[in-house]
């Protein structure tokens, strides 16, 4: 379940990026915006990214989960 839930919170945090990355252009053009401000725009969203992933860094890591790592390399009922 954590894996689809990661997987699902990297899809979205991608597309959201990814689409203002893409408008970018249209937005530099109709806001007058120099080259400056508009890396200024990205290292911006950079810098939240960074903030977002420490904050779910922290949260997974003060969950309390503690699973067995042997448990979770067996698979179909092998033995490790």
């Amino acid at each position: 379940m954590q894996l689809v839930l990661a997987t699902g919170e990297f899809a979205i945090c991608f597309a959201v990026f990814g689409s203002v990355s893409a408008m970018m252009p249209i937005l530099k053009k109709n806001l007058a915006l120099d080259p400056v401000q508009v890396t200024g725009e990205f290292t911006l969203g950079f810098a939240l990214l960074a903030l977002f992933a420490v904050v779910c860094f922290i949260v997974v890591f003060k969950s309390g989960s503690n699973p067995d790592p042997k448990t979770q390399l067996v698979s179909h009922g092998a033995s490790a």
